[in-house]
């Protein structure tokens, strides 16, 4: 399950399992709700317990939001409780989603690419991007480690392979484009069999910045081949079409 909730508007929550809440409280509508939850603030990371106070539910049904301040950092937090289900193991009704706001540090929300990436290198980004919100820092960096040959095929407009690797990319790239060097270094560094001892002894922390750096190249990579020709593109087509775009 995604760490990450989208509302439509753009903003991003932080998903809360029932696992987390410490103590519910009977609400005034028969429901009950998280009153006590175990969380990192997202402001400070300190590991605290919150407790929460609820308004009256909102004008869309089966909606409650709590407000809350962290023991810490005194910075404000905010619970969002929507839908209701039945807790087979509690008998008793209470929310079916629970999301925190504002989302935490540890966090990573998806890029929002502006157009030209393709469908499905766009879902396997947010897998990876998935699994590191979800502390599987050597699974995102696995991930990523997967897309990046997918990507050069797609800049090669190959046809699709069930499992490209490095070694049949270089076979279709000249040595004088700019693609060869990339492959060769990503080769070298993310070898899949080494990639299985990267994470090896490597704290949380560490695992973390080695995850999130590996997620970044792969959005300049996306940002690079395919949203910036796609820009180019756009604005030539509003360009006067005489006007020669290599010329500047």
């Amino acid at each position: 399950m995604e760490v990450l909730f989208a509302l439509p508007c753009g903003v991003y929550m932080q998903r809360v399992s029932k696992g987390q809440v410490s103590r519910w409280v009977l609400h005034s509508d028969g429901g009950h709700l998280p009153e006590m939850v175990s969380v990192s603030c997202p402001h400070c990371l300190t590991h605290s317990q919150f407790e929460f106070e609820y308004s009256q539910p909102s004008a869309y049904h089966y909606m409650w939001c709590g407000q809350s301040t962290c023991p810490a950092c005194r910075e404000e937090v905010y619970i969002f409780c929507i839908g209701v289900e039945n807790d087979l193991e509690r008998t008793e009704v209470v929310p079916k989603n629970i999301f925190l706001y504002p989302p935490g540090k540890g966090t990573r929300v998806p890029r929002s690419f502006s157009g030209g990436v393709p469908e499905e290198l766009n879902e396997k980004y947010k897998k990876a991007i998935g699994r590191f919100n979800n502390q599987g820092h050597h699974a995102a960096f696995e991930t990523c480690v997967d897309l990046v040959p997918q990507i050069v095929f797609k800049i090669l407009r190959e046809p699709p392979r069930e499992s490209p690797t490095f070694e049949s990319l270089l076979e279709k790239v000249h040595e004088d484009s700019e693609l060869f060097n990339l492959v060769q270094v990503l080769q070298r560094v993310f070898d899949n069999q080494q990639s299985q001892n990267l994470f090896e002894g490597l704290s949380f922390e560490a695992a973390e910045v080695r995850a999130s750096k590996m997620i970044d190249l792969i959005e300049l990579l996306l940002e690079y081949f395919f949203v910036l020709p796609n820009k180019i593109s756009e604005l030539q087509a509003d360009l006067d079409p005489e006007f020669d775009l290599d010329s500047i």
